[in-house]
């Protein structure tokens, strides 16, 4: 929706992509590079939180570089 994202914010805001493995792993992030949000794939969705439909927004993120082979072989096993 364009009430959610404009055409300008990958030009205002860095957005550093951290994930973690699993909540197994502790309390771990790994650090995969600067992403650039995808304003095109903004959808609006709906999602039940404690018995109550609560609206959220879906986007695709773009990693600016690849991630690093062997990181990513240990973030899949």
């Amino acid at each position: 929706s364009s009430d959610v994202c404009s055409s300008d914010l990958k030009n205002t805001i860095d957005l550093l992509l951290f994930v973690k493995k699993s909540d197994d792993e502790g309390s771990d992030f790994y650090y995969l590079g600067q992403v650039d949000f995808d304003s095109d794939s903004v959808e609006q969705q709906y999602r039940t939180v404690k018995g109550k439909e609560k609206p959220i927004v879906k986007a695709n993120l773009k990693l600016r570089t690849a991630v690093k082979y062997d990181l990513y072989l240990d973030l899949i096993n």
